[in-house]
């Protein structure tokens, strides 16, 4: 990775208002997107192959080329870079629980363009959401296990009858359990 590289991040990262991580990382923000854009010219106009400058910046390199060989442009209005602005106000509004037709007037975009929008925010803060890790899970089911066998016991012993008998009853009714003494 040429020294120019953490130059270019650094600098383009602060005209655009983001960091070099983000500007690194996938994010579909449109600033990223531009210093993303103006670290592969800068390193292009210093001489290096799309191919190198994909491998340090982690793109394919026909990634390089569309934003090196494509002039600056504005992205259309239902552009599929979302300004943080724009999540903002997509965000609240749904927490207010504000319709999807109102949020896409307000901020210009397509109803199925915030739908999908919220659908990716909804993923993210699940996939964010702490999973239990095996040993709680085990720990939940001995404990659940034995809560359980603990009421069958009392329950067994209030109606006294064997344990056996009483968790037939109460999982499979009566008529069962009088069938299969019957047997």
């Amino acid at each position: 990775m040429p020294p120019r590289l953490e130059t270019y991040l650094a600098e383009a990262s602060a005209e655009h208002g983001t960091t070099p991580e983000r500007v690194m990382s996938t994010s579909r923000l449109r600033r990223d997107c531009r210093a993303r854009r103006d670290v592969m010219r800068r390193l292009r106009a210093d001489g290096f192959s799309m191919p190198q400058i994909g491998d340090w910046m982690g793109r394919d390199p026909s990634t390089v080329f569309h934003a090196v060989e494509d002039g600056p442009r504005s992205p259309a209005p239902h552009h599929n870079l979302w300004s943080e602005a724009e999540d903002a106000i997509l965000v609240a509004r749904r927490a207010e629980r504000v319709g999807f037709d109102a949020i896409a007037a307000e901020i210009g975009r397509s109803v199925q363009a915030c739908e999908s929008r919220m659908r990716r925010h909804v993923a993210a803060a699940r996939a964010a959401e702490p999973q239990p890790v095996p040993e709680q899970v085990e720990d939940c089911t001995r404990a659940l296990w034995r809560a359980t066998d603990a009421w069958f016991r009392r329950e067994a012993s209030r109606r006294g009858m064997p344990i056996i008998e009483t968790v037939m009853t109460i999982l499979h009714g009566a008529d069962v359990v009088a069938r299969a003494r019957a047997a």
